[in-house]
């Protein structure tokens, strides 16, 4: 065993430049994939775009969310403005927030929450609306918890100030 760790050992002190060129080879070409694959992902997010009606505290939550997606390349338009570049295939799809969204999500209400719009070369439609109604149905329960929870405090006679 010692005769054969010997000899590779006098093999590697021989061609040392051989050695370290394929052990470094396979860090440089991983560092590489990683820089090409991180300019790509910019390029690759999908394109939507929010349209606010009304602004209010729920509304700029909903928005900071959906713009928390790392996939997702978040707009803020006017309706006219995004339904034109959706038009013109600059967009993925477009959602709209309804005026009384923040009152619809205080009574818990989810439908009608949310208009989409799509193009007919709309690829991540449908996981873009999944998302989108997923975030709104997160907002609509976190909502009427709280409001439940200060039904209760109310109810039963707390005087803690709960916001």
């Amino acid at each position: 065993m010692k005769g054969v760790l010997f000899t590779r050992f006098l093999r590697w002190k021989k061609e040392w430049k051989s050695l370290l060129f394929w052990l470094m080879l396979p860090v440089a070409l991983t560092i590489f994939t990683v820089q090409l694959v991180g300019s790509w992902s910019q390029d690759t997010k999908v394109p939507i775009a929010i349209v606010v009606e009304q602004k209010t505290g729920l509304t700029n939550h909903f928005i900071e969310n959906v713009q928390k997606v790392p996939y997702l390349n978040v707009k803020l338009l006017d309706e006219k403005e995004a339904l034109n570049q959706l038009e013109k295939h600059e967009l993925d799809s477009v959602f709209i927030l309804a005026k009384d969204y923040e009152e619809m999500v205080k009574d818990g209400q989810n439908k009608r929450l949310i208009k989409a719009y799509s193009s007919n070369r709309s690829i991540a439609y449908f996981a873009v609306v999944e998302l989108i109604k997923a975030t709104a149905q997160d907002e609509v329960s976190r909502s009427k918890a709280a409001y439940e929870v200060k039904k209760l405090f109310e109810q039963y006679g707390m005087d803690e100030e709960w916001n």
